[in-house]
């Protein structure tokens, strides 16, 4: 299984790249990968629009194949490239821990899987077979962009996330979740601190 960090939002909301946040002394982005790593996914691999020039993590990149077209489009570049399961994660939730993606790798056993939050599902935060991706090439062919709609199309299994990891798989979408989310006193998981 490969593990893959979706990084190619606008951060519209934010105002800037919520990769780049700075977290207990990495930014986001180098946190997942690690976090990935930590789970023993050898193989990391960052999606996004294009690759920084000053690309120094010990990760591969993915260029989305259609930029613009939303997390789905990402998935897709990946599962094209690589032919393999991925687990995949978004760059934007600093609260995920190394435990939380373990116990999806468990849950996947190398199949699709859909984790589902108290707040509904997580595509985000799920596991996706390259046998997905025909559905995938047709949804972004009528352009659909809506992950949830791969997940309802492909009827996706779905696991429930025990709720220990709930707040784990939560993302930051602006400033103000940010500085609410600093302010909670979070912790890193230790191995990152």
């Amino acid at each position: 299984m490969i593990g893959v960090v979706l990084a190619g939002g606008a951060s519209s909301r934010m105002g800037h790249d919520k990769a780049a946040l700075s977290y207990k002394g990495f930014s986001l982005l180098e946190r997942q990968v690690q976090l990935l790593q930590e789970a023993g996914l050898s193989r990391v691999i960052v999606s996004g629009r294009s690759q920084p020039d000053d690309w120094t993590l010990d990760a591969s990149f993915c260029p989305d194949e259609q930029p613009g077209a939303g997390p789905l489009a990402g998935l897709q570049a990946v599962l094209r490239a690589e032919q393999e399961t991925v687990l995949l994660i978004a760059c934007d939730m600093p609260a995920l821990s190394c435990e939380a993606i373990c116990w999806l790798k468990q849950q996947s056993a190398g199949h699709s899987i859909i984790s589902e939050s108290s707040r509904g599902i997580e595509p985000l935060f799920s596991c996706y077979a390259a046998s997905v991706l025909p559905a995938i090439d047709e949804l972004l062919i009528a352009g659909r962009r809506s992950v949830h709609g791969l997940i309802r199309s492909a009827s996706l299994p779905q696991c429930l996330l025990p709720a220990q990891y709930d707040e784990h798989v939560q993302n930051i979408n602006t400033q103000d979740e940010w500085q609410r989310f600093l302010a909670d006193g979070k912790q890193a998981p230790r191995s990152l601190q």
